[in-house]
């Protein structure tokens, strides 16, 4: 029984590009980029100025979402039934403001990075099996580092193609 209301619009302008390579018939590399830029704007950013006029005391942070990434995999054929992927990511967005004084700090300064390995073994022709191991690593600065982590994930899996 609510009537709607549009309380924000969001607009995002992606670069991305990806390249990749066979050098041998056993082996593929991949390299992936991202850059995006993304605001979000509401009925107050209208009226109050963003911070990146360096006027002090702006209550409101204009929402910028802008973060780039970076992907590498590689894929090695160890033999006919055995493959190893091996793989690197990183993210970073570099958009807090703190103007805790005034008002809400809001915005993400964040960077993560992730490595990952997987062997997947062809058991038969209709069966698989995965192993696979990541460590991932984030630093986030507006919670104060309360929010940063290290991590290990170990993961096994056991497909079944019908």
């Amino acid at each position: 029984g609510f009537d709607e209301i549009q309380s924000s619009r969001t607009t995002s302008h992606i670069l991305a590009q990806n390249v990749s390579w066979v050098p041998w018939s056993r082996l593929s590399l991949q390299v992936g980029f991202n850059y995006v830029l993304s605001t979000t704007r509401t009925p107050a950013s209208d009226y109050v100025p963003p911070p990146s006029y360096n006027i002090p005391g702006a209550p409101v942070l204009a929402a910028q979402n802008d973060y780039w990434t970076l992907s590498f995999n590689s894929t090695f054929v160890v033999d006919d039934r055995t493959d190893l992927n091996l793989g690197y990511s990183f993210y970073a967005s570099d958009n807090y403001y703190n103007n805790a004084d005034v008002g809400l700090p809001l915005g993400s300064e964040t960077t993560e990075h992730g490595i990952t390995a997987m062997l997947t073994r062809r058991l038969s022709e209709r069966m698989r099996l995965n192993l696979r191991y990541g460590y991932y690593h984030s630093t986030d600065v507006p919670s104060g580092g309360n929010d940063s982590y290290e991590g290990h994930v170990l993961y096994a899996g056991l497909q079944y193609r019908f």
